[in-house]
């Protein structure tokens, strides 16, 4: 007897119905998905991208690849690609630009994106911590961490557009301004040193229009 379209439908949903639940409830220690430990609203956002295919005559394997492809993106993040920028390049006097139309709204507690400051420290092989506005710090130039301390930082409102101002310890106390912009995946990064103190952000503006 042939097998209606709408059964298999309703098989088909099963299947994804159970392959969700094994997905998501297996804690077996053999299980390929055991370190991950997906949270409730990692779970609902799966499912809700299984959703449509409910209604869909697919088979089981179809499933399994759908699952597999989605479930490390949900689960683990999707990280960001941080891209260093030259201060030579044309992107640079793009950021430059951006930055001087811009609004922020300044703290002088750490702000940036999480894997700044790691992509920071892998690309100038340093430690990039930068401790609290006025905790101590390293000023002297003997090899000691962190030498590195925030004066003040500032955001965009649309969260894609920031900065970080810092101070470094050394043969002189130097200034430096940290400028990133997140574009899609990719958050573009651009450092430059700076000559003398800048209070405002309307002073680090005015050394880019020079």
């Amino acid at each position: 007897m042939p097998i209606s379209r709408s059964t298999t439908s309703r098989r088909n949903a099963d299947i994804c119905t159970t392959m969700m639940t094994l997905s998501f409830r297996v804690h077996h220690p053999t299980f390929v998905f055991r370190a991950f430990r997906p949270t409730r609203p990692k779970i609902v956002q799966i499912q809700k991208i299984l959703t449509p295919f409910k209604n869909i005559a697919m088979k089981p394997s179809h499933y399994a690849r759908i699952l597999l492809f989605y479930i490390p993106v949900y689960i683990t993040g999707c990280k960001p690609n941080y891209i260093y920028i030259d201060n030579r390049n044309t992107i640079c006097k793009d950021l430059q630009d951006e930055f001087i139309e811009s609004s922020f709204t300044c703290s002088k507690n750490l702000n940036a994106p999480v894997g700044l400051i790691g992509h920071l420290s892998k690309k100038f092989k340093e430690d990039y911590t930068i401790t609290e506005y006025g905790k101590e710090y390293n000023q002297t130039d003997i090899p000691s961490y962190p030498n590195k301390r925030i004066i003040y930082n500032g955001i965009r409102s649309d969260l894609k557009f920031g900065f970080v101002l810092y101070e470094k310890g050394g043969l002189a106390i130097t200034r430096h301004l940290i400028l990133y912009k997140e574009e899609k995946r990719n958050i573009r990064v651009v450092q430059f040193w700076l000559k003398g103190a800048y209070l405002t952000t309307e002073d680090l503006k005015e050394n880019f229009k020079r």
